[in-house]
């Protein structure tokens, strides 16, 4: 599923949509990224997946704690004290600490949570975890093991901005999602990941855009609002790095995996791209890298969903 972005005096760019989290692992996945990384001069993903421990926690300590006598329950209007406590128990958090995090990094902490599985979620309610490295963890150790160069649209630290300059209203919505997924609620608005990565190993655009952009009429409107922001702001950053004069040496092709929300809907990724004069080629009607999901059961889809914040 390649988008192919030419401009005169630019690089080719090979730009590839990605899942941050995936719901099922596939040995065939990282075959299909190695011979695409060999055809490149350099990766470009989102933001460093592997940023020092200093760098995210200065950012955590500036904006992600709350001070000694303040608490995560005085901020929260949905979610009560005994909620949020449940919620970090099945999360596999330390109850203390969670009740310090704001609500953007409690919601994170949830959402990329400890742990392949679940085990403080109740009797009945089914595993939620998004267990394996998605396209943009692979792709970067593919990179560093081939020893190609890898570049960053935006640095940690801008990365988590999305999340902190996010309102109030949304930042809960997206904390109350995630602590009811991982309870096993299925959450309206939430996208099928097993879904999602179906479509993209067989490399069906048209259905990853369709689960992608289609709202819910139950999803609430600060959930959808705080998704549709994630989408845009991110968006217009890629776009503005990748249109710069001088950001890329060399003639290319660069691949570029950024993701798979960034690729659809209204002010996409290529459209704007070809508004700051790209010629966008879309990916070919047919199974780019030969792979199928016959592994993928109704039994899994229905146990495996998650945000659509992964894709962001």
């Amino acid at each position: 599923m390649i988008w192919t972005a030419t401009s005169p005096g630019h690089p080719t760019l090979l730009l590839v949509p990605t899942i941050h989290r995936l719901a099922l692992d596939d040995p065939r996945l990282n075959v299909a990224l190695g011979a695409l990384a060999d055809k490149v001069q350099a990766v470009v993903l989102e933001a460093p997946l592997d940023a020092s421990p200093d760098v995210v926690g200065g950012v955590f300590r500036r904006h992600g704690i709350y001070a000694t006598e303040d608490n995560l329950a005085n901020h929260t209007r949905s979610l009560t004290a005994a909620r949020l406590a449940q919620c970090a128990r099945q999360s596999g958090l330390d109850v203390f600490r969670f009740f310090h995090l704001k609500p953007w990094l409690a919601a994170l902490a949830v959402t990329f949570r400890p742990g392949a599985q679940d085990a403080g979620t109740p009797d009945g309610a089914m595993p939620q975890a998004l267990n394996y490295d998605g396209i943009d963890q692979r792709l970067s150790e593919i990179a560093k093991t081939k020893g190609i160069p890898l570049i960053y649209l935006e640095s940690t630290e801008r990365a988590f901005n999305l999340y902190i300059d996010m309102v109030p209203d949304e930042q809960e919505a997206l904390l109350s999602a995630s602590c009811d997924t991982v309870a096993g609620v299925m959450v309206p608005g939430n996208l099928d990941m097993v879904a999602a990565q179906a479509a993209w190993v067989s490399g069906n655009a048209q259905e990853l855009g369709r689960l992608i952009t289609a709202r819910d009429p139950n999803e609430s409107d600060q959930l959808y609002a705080a998704n549709q922001y994630m989408f845009r702001t991110n968006t217009d950053i890629f776009a503005e790095a990748l249109a710069s004069d001088g950001y890329f040496q060399g003639k290319g092709p660069i691949l570029i995996a950024v993701g798979a929300g960034h690729f659809f809907g209204a002010a996409s990724l290529p459209d704007r791209l070809k508004a700051a004069g790209y010629t966008i080629t879309p990916p070919v009607a047919s199974d780019q890298i030969k792979m199928t999901a016959t592994s993928i059961t109704v039994q899994d889809r229905a146990s495996k969903r998650g945000l659509k914040a992964p894709f962001k």
